[in-house]
């Protein structure tokens, strides 16, 4: 290679325009690579943020929906407690509708036409009998007409012909399993009419029946309502 200043000076002008022009290339070459790395350096860092925001959001996310998942199931919660406090407000009224109440009636007043011992029902729903269980003077009775002879024993007649068993003693009720009383209905344990009530008067009978009925004779009456809820009933 011919040294640069052996060359004529038009030849040396057309080096140097080499030399610049190869300088301004290179010049260009490490701009745009300069360019390029910034511009990879920026996107980087936008990727980097975005996915810092997008990391955001999802954490953001996740609170919203376990804040109201947590709502959710305390609504939940708090529906099926409702709900439950009303099936069962409902399912106490149902039993309220059909409720029975039995009552022991004693009727030993003497304007009474009919006298004795009686199960009445004075509640809002039927009865349904499970179980009687009548004493006299503490001795459990297989039925009501044990009653008669036992009081016949203890010298407590009431009826006409009180010394001895009367050809119509008074009537009583022997109850069967499941026997129903309905509302405002009653049944007659032991009992008999105004009319057929005599010893030697009117005082006397009175008193022997209010002896029978208060003193000697206790009742136990076992019973449940149509939704099968028991209820006793006791002297």
């Amino acid at each position: 290679m011919m040294p640069l200043f052996r060359l004529t000076p038009p030849d040396r002008i057309a080096v140097i325009a080499v030399g610049v022009s190869v300088f301004s290339v290179f010049f260009s070459l490490f701009q745009y690579r300069q360019q390029t790395n910034e511009n990879l350096s920026r996107e980087r860092q936008d990727s980097i943020r975005f996915n810092q925001q997008i990391s955001d959001q999802r954490l953001q996310f996740e609170k919203q929906m376990s804040t109201a998942e947590e709502h959710f199931l305390k609504q939940f919660e708090l529906s099926k407690k409702n709900d439950s406090a009303q099936l069962r407000l409902t399912a106490q009224s149902i039993k309220n509708f059909v409720r029975p109440l039995l009552v022991i009636r004693r009727r030993i007043d003497k304007e009474d036409e009919d006298l004795g011992l009686f199960i009445q029902n004075s509640g809002i729903g039927p009865a349904v009998i499970t179980s009687i269980e009548l004493f006299y003077n503490g001795k459990r009775l297989k039925s009501a007409a044990e009653i008669s002879p036992m009081v016949l024993a203890d010298k407590l007649g009431f009826w006409a012909g009180y010394d001895a068993m009367p050809s119509d003693p008074p009537s009583f009720s022997d109850f069967k399993l499941y026997d129903v009383i309905q509302k405002g209905e009653e049944l007659k344990i032991y009992h008999l009419n105004k009319s057929r009530l005599y010893c030697f008067d009117i005082v006397c009978s009175t008193t022997r029946l209010q002896t029978v009925l208060n003193d000697k004779i206790k009742i136990i009456v076992h019973y449940h309502s149509l939704t099968e809820d028991s209820f006793i009933v006791r002297d």
